[in-house]
């Protein structure tokens, strides 16, 4: 029969050292996810994107806006913002992560950081129009809008342009349809 190994202090160091190590690991390794998911970004109130409400109330919400100018007579912001997620969702999230982080000794990470990385936010466009009072008169989410090119002008909208008045003949009248004789 063999005799059970004597535990010496020597042995009782190195597996100190091993589980610190593991443990020291773990909680590196665990933050990532549970960091992702406690940042994000926060939920954005678009009720001041009602019709009535002040240029100021709008702006101190969705932060300043990336473009502001005239458009078409009217004062118009476009904002771009993330809309994130309520502080209970984050919370949630980061402690979910934080759970499954721990039980499967920090494997979750593989999953979770791609995951929280994906669904960090959906990118918003707003075009506001403010009336006199710089009160929202109406928005517009022009999120997936396409950017349109500007449009070419037509070899016949040039000719028509540089034509003079009396030169212009439509193309209804009798002297579009009847050809010209020939003269002498």
């Amino acid at each position: 029969m063999t005799q059970p190994r004597k535990i010496t202090q020597a042995s009782y160091g190195r597996h100190f050292w091993l589980l610190t190590t593991l443990l020291l690991v773990l909680l590196i390794n665990s933050g990532c996810s549970v960091y992702m998911a406690a940042k994000q970004p926060g939920e954005k109130d678009l009720t001041v994107l009602k019709p009535g409400t002040h240029r100021s109330f709008v702006i101190a919400e969705l932060g300043a806006p990336t473009w502001s100018g005239e458009k078409e007579g009217e004062k118009t912001d476009v904002f771009v913002f993330k809309q994130g997620y309520g502080a209970g969702a984050r919370t949630a999230r980061a402690l979910f992560h934080g759970t499954a982080d721990v039980f499967s000794l920090g494997l979750w990470e593989v999953v979770s950081t791609p995951t929280e990385a994906y669904f960090s936010g959906s990118d918003i466009k707003v075009e506001v129009v403010y009336d006199s009072k710089d009160l929202v008169k109406a928005t517009r989410d022009i999120t997936t809008r396409p950017v349109e090119p500007e449009p070419k002008p037509s070899n016949l909208a040039t000719t028509v342009q540089s034509a003079q008045p009396s030169e212009v003949v439509d193309a209804n009248s009798s002297e579009a349809r009847a050809p010209k004789a020939a003269e002498p």
